[in-house]
């Protein structure tokens, strides 16, 4: 009896070398709304004109301007334009500045993300005006009108 089963089961794995073997369907490509120009390049992303980015370098009025603090600012969201940190420092939108490195930048603050939340977000055009890596966290500080 023992002889039948493994000849059964032999002719049974044979048989399987037998059936058609289907291949790997290739991978599909999602893009979105930009196409694949826009995943590859931050510029393709920043609308910020070098006259813009000029400006939001220049230097202010000093002493217009008081310290409140310092934070670690990643990449906000690259879809939303301009020159703007997202940080908990701030309870209301307000006119700002950050400086980084002997750089300063002009911003609009606008109020972090919720209690408890101790980094901020800083925009794309910030991050290129500034001369940063996208992957950076920079410590920063922010000052306000």
């Amino acid at each position: 009896m023992r002889i039948y089963i493994v000849l059964t089961c032999a002719a049974a794995l044979a048989g399987c070398t037998a059936l058609p073997r289907h291949e790997a369907a290739p991978a599909r490509i999602v893009r979105g709304p930009l196409g694949p120009a826009a995943a590859a390049a931050p510029a393709a992303l920043d609308h910020s004109t070098q006259a813009q980015r000029q400006a939001a370098l220049a230097a202010g009025p000093s002493g217009a301007m008081h310290r409140l603090g310092e934070s670690v600012a990643s990449l906000g969201d690259p879809a939303r334009p301009g020159f703007w940190l997202r940080t908990p420092l701030v309870k209301a939108p307000r006119k700002g500045r950050v400086a980084l490195g002997g750089k300063s930048l002009k911003v609009d603050l606008l109020p972090g993300n919720g209690p408890g939340t101790s980094g901020s977000q800083l925009s794309l055009a910030a991050y290129r005006a500034l001369g940063l890596n996208l992957t950076a966290l920079p410590k920063i500080t922010v000052y306000a009108r």
